[in-house]
């Protein structure tokens, strides 16, 4: 098993430019929040507890597959005194299909939830990823964002998209 230089070269490039993205997104959301102009929802809109999810991936290139992580607040009553928010750990797994390769990703994340209302909420995460192949491992960085529609006090669809995983949808149960 041996772990791609390459890989984790173009991986320091890539992650530059998402990481001033990552920057830029994580600014609007303290604007918004710090000018009172995005409505925040009371403590009852939060899914309580460990939230168990399942999900489809479509990768940016190609490659398809299906996952699930398992997010466990860390913080529920979060960082932030005027925000319903809340810090949760995001570990999971992923099998992915792509041209002759098949791989089982070991995504691990730190993800922070802002519950806008009651049925909506938005998270960036950050972490790392392990993927492993037929001959060779890789270790990726993990930068996401997401939102959430909660169908009910437990239930959600999700959306997320970021690198290197792309599209994935699922829910939450």
């Amino acid at each position: 098993m041996r772990f791609t230089v390459r890989r984790a070269v173009c991986l320091h490039r890539g992650a530059m430019q998402v990481n001033a993205r990552v920057h830029a997104f994580f600014l609007v959301v303290a604007a918004l929040l710090a000018s009172g102009l995005c409505p925040v929802a009371t403590a009852e809109a939060q899914i309580q507890g460990v939230r168990p999810e399942g999900h489809l991936n479509l990768g940016f290139h190609g490659d398809v597959g299906v996952g699930f992580r398992i997010d466990i607040p860390l913080v529920p009553q979060g960082l932030l005194d005027t925000v319903n928010d809340e810090l949760a750990v995001s570990p999971g797994a992923e099998l992915l299909f792509g041209g002759n390769d098949v791989a089982i990703g070991v995504p691990v994340a730190l993800q922070w939830n802002f519950y806008l209302t009651r049925d909506w909420s938005v998270f960036p995460e950050l972490g790392l990823a392990l993927f492993f192949h037929d001959d060779h491992a890789d270790l990726d960085l993990l930068v996401a964002l997401g939102g959430r529609y909660h169908m009910s006090a437990r239930n959600a669809l999700f959306l997320r998209i970021g690198w290197p995983l792309g599209l994935q949808f699922g829910v939450t149960f």
